[in-house]
């Protein structure tokens, strides 16, 4: 409910009830430390952080102050997806939550994310219930002998902080940023993040930053970014479309998905492109029967996409035995 000072309190009794046994002790008292530091500042000071505008520190002040239904926002809405890939109908632009005001800026919100991910401010939200964080403590039982008190204190179900919010939003865009175990992810993410920024900031459009992405060697989002263009690019990305289409793993569900649902988005301009797909598809080596149905229904679908006939075409066809 934002009363610091009373959470201090309660945080005390437990740690003086359970003197030497709570597990989460070591964490509690950094916790403690930082809700003191909370409540002995009911007017927070301005973010410090390079190339930060009036906007962004409306942002950070107006992050600290949401509540937990808004802290909740970022995995139930979006789930590990690239939140800068985001269509409109996921992310709800033009939302009032805080969180969804600092994605819907795309690139423009990375000086603020930046600038909060050392920030240790807490906020009015539970961390388990952030992102799919859940309650890690739990999981780690078995490491509790090689336990630092930091480790504990960012492991604990405790107050979500800016840095948490600004890490988790971060990795989502940052690519190989999500590989990182927690513990290297505090002194790399600052870097990795910076790095990127300074290659996508001059992307004006979504559809030159998944191009970008496109071009860059993380899987997830290569594939976030293949999806994205071939259901909102244009025909100018035809030929990368069809390039990377043709040089990926055949077999892949989900790119012949794709590549059926390009070839349907073009129709008979992809002819050319569905004959050497096809081709690929029947030149594969020996597949599983599963895969093989997959295939089979694919080079229908691509066939079908492609198609120009008219329906007064296939029935003039049907009338003269032409066709079956």
């Amino acid at each position: 409910n934002g009363d610091w000072n009373a959470f201090a309190k309660s945080i005390d009794g437990i740690m003086a009830k359970f003197p030497g046994i709570w597990m989460q002790a070591p964490g509690a008292k950094i916790l403690l430390a930082q809700v003191k530091a909370r409540a002995a500042q009911p007017k927070l000071p301005p973010l410090q952080g390079k190339d930060l505008n009036e906007e962004d520190q409306k942002l950070a002040l107006e992050l600290a102050e949401c509540n937990d239904a808004h802290c909740d926002f970022l995995h139930s809405r979006f789930g590990f997806m690239n939140w800068l890939l985001a269509p409109s109908e996921n992310s709800d632009r033009g939302g009032d939550d805080v969180g969804l005001k600092i994605i819907n800026r795309g690139v423009k919100s990375f000086p603020l994310l930046i600038a909060m991910l050392n920030d240790q401010t807490l906020m009015r939200g539970d961390k388990s219930n952030f992102s799919g964080f859940g309650n890690q403590f739990n999981g780690i039982l078995s490491r509790r002998n090689e336990m630092t008190p930091e480790l504990v204190y960012d492991l604990m179900r405790r107050p979500l902080c800016r840095g948490d919010f600004a890490a988790a939003l971060l990795k989502r865009v940052v690519p190989g940023a999500e590989n990182e175990s927690a513990e290297a992810e505090k002194e790399s993410l600052p870097a990795q993040a910076e790095e990127w920024y300074a290659t996508c900031k001059a992307c004006k459009t979504q559809v030159e930053l998944a191009k970008l992405y496109l071009s860059e060697s993380d899987a997830s989002h290569k594939r976030q970014a293949l999806e994205f263009l071939v259901k909102n690019g244009s025909d100018k990305e035809s030929a990368l479309l069809e390039e990377t289409l043709l040089n990926g793993e055949i077999s892949d569900p989900s790119l012949l998905r794709l590549a059926t649902e390009y070839a349907a988005k073009q129709g008979p301009k992809a002819k050319a492109f569905a004959d050497k797909y096809i081709k690929k598809l029947e030149e594969s080596p020996q597949l599983e029967d599963d895969d093989k149905k997959l295939v089979e229904a694919s080079v229908s679908n691509l066939r079908l996409a492609v198609n120009s006939e008219t329906v007064k075409d296939i029935v003039a066809a049907l009338v003269s035995g032409k066709r079956d």
